[in-house]
């Protein structure tokens, strides 16, 4: 796990969810509790961040700041308060390519917490280079760098990278304190889950298309897909099942991550890849 001497450190590893990130980060034994916790994500809003950490943390921060970036709303109204002081912050920086919004935003959070230690997830680099570019980039994160460094922030930007050029990523490596690839583990799943979540064919099919795409692919997609399979369904109801009953379903088997506006896929989905061949297979015209 990543110590607390590392202040600006740069994940490479395939991109998961912002809370997954958090946790490579926690110590074991260390109480969030006293901590200030700020996750910068693309693609995520508040809600969904906060289900996240409750189904994987669970304790809760003296302080809790989220920024939603691009995802066009802020949806954290009449939302629980996650953390202990009631301190459960949101804001949202709707146009992703303005990184003086972004980073006025995120001093607002880091002004305004001078006590405790402050944890900044940044979720993720990818997102940023393919918003504005590898120049914009850099200098943004050089500059965010220095000011976490200067508040002795702890801080952790994860960055996916095979979605990046290699030369763009060792252009910011020297920006961190620490980088590092985390080993993967050999994704398993139980026989029982697989047979729970495969028994469905709407959850088959959401499986296999993502794990063709190999990373995040819009939930308008994934309804487009049970669609094509199901030309007599109604494409409102496949929606509200969707997001009522099958991708809970699929996220609490650790098989993949839900945002606002789309889903990505786990590592464990690559376990199931002999049974997603057969769905395949069974797709295909004779």
């Amino acid at each position: 796990m990543t110590t607390h001497e590392a202040r600006n450190d740069l994940v490479l590893a395939p991109k998961t969810s912002p809370v997954e990130d958090i946790e490579r980060v926690l110590v074991q034994g260390e109480f969030t509790e006293e901590w200030n916790v700020l996750v910068v994500a693309y693609g995520w809003d508040h809600r969904s961040l906060k289900k996240t950490w409750h189904d994987r943390i669970e304790e809760r921060p003296a302080a809790f700041g989220a920024i939603s970036v691009g995802t066009g709303s802020d949806s954290s109204s009449g939302a629980a308060p996650i953390s202990r002081s009631g301190c459960d912050i949101t804001a949202a920086v709707r146009n992703p390519t303005d990184l003086a919004e972004l980073g006025t935003t995120i001093s607002l959070f880091l002004d305004d917490w001078t006590e405790g230690t402050t944890l900044v997830c940044f979720h993720s680099l990818e997102c940023l280079i393919d918003r504005v570019g590898s120049r914009a980039a850099f200098r943004f994160l050089h500059v965010l760098t220095r000011r976490l460094a200067g508040i002795d922030a702890i801080s952790q930007f994860s960055l996916d990278p095979s979605a990046t050029d290699d030369r763009i990523v060792r252009t910011l490596e020297p920006l961190f304190d620490s980088v590092h690839e985390p080993e993967d583990p050999t994704p398993t799943i139980t026989p029982e889950t697989a047979f729970d979540v495969l028994r469905d064919s709407r959850r088959q099919h959401v499986l296999r298309y993502i794990y063709e795409r190999d990373g995040s692919v819009p939930l308008s997609a994934l309804v487009k897909r049970i669609a094509h399979h199901e030309p007599d369904a109604d494409a409102d109801r496949i929606e509200i099942s969707m997001h009522h009953s099958h991708l809970p379903k699929l996220e609490d088997a650790g098989l993949i991550s839900v945002g606002e506006t789309h889903v990505t896929g786990c590592p464990a989905i690559e376990a199931l890849e002999p049974h997603l061949e057969l769905v395949a297979d069974h797709d295909r015209p004779d």
